[in-house]
């Protein structure tokens, strides 16, 4: 299954829809849930954390805490969390291209 993943820096957590979770078999502890901030104004509360999910970044596989969310407009976000953990750094061109350079958390 392809993933659509948004990396934004400043989201202030890592989440995953609920569907994509779902879909790919995750489990979530419903005890840990906190309140999004919806561009609205509305609050929502999250389903619950999914700990230690892994991702594969070519030959680099981290594990993520992600805060499962209903009805989000993406299927993946990446935010603070990710970029604190992997040190990223964003590279921009003028043609719209764009490298993600990402730092191994434990060999650095």
């Amino acid at each position: 299954m392809d993933i659509e993943v948004v990396l934004d820096s400043g989201s202030q957590i890592v989440s995953v829809a609920t569907e994509v979770a779902s879909a790919l078999g995750l489990t979530w502890d419903p005890e840990v849930v906190i309140h999004m901030q919806a561009a609205n104004g509305q609050l929502q509360p999250t389903k619950g954390l999914a700990r230690n999910v892994p991702f594969k970044f070519r030959e680099l596989t981290v594990y993520l805490q992600l805060h499962v969310i209903d009805n989000p407009p993406y299927q993946v976000l990446l935010g603070r969390p990710f970029d604190s953990l992997m040190e990223s750094q964003v590279q921009n061109y003028p043609n719209g291209d764009q490298d993600l350079m990402i730092t191994c958390p434990n060999s650095k």
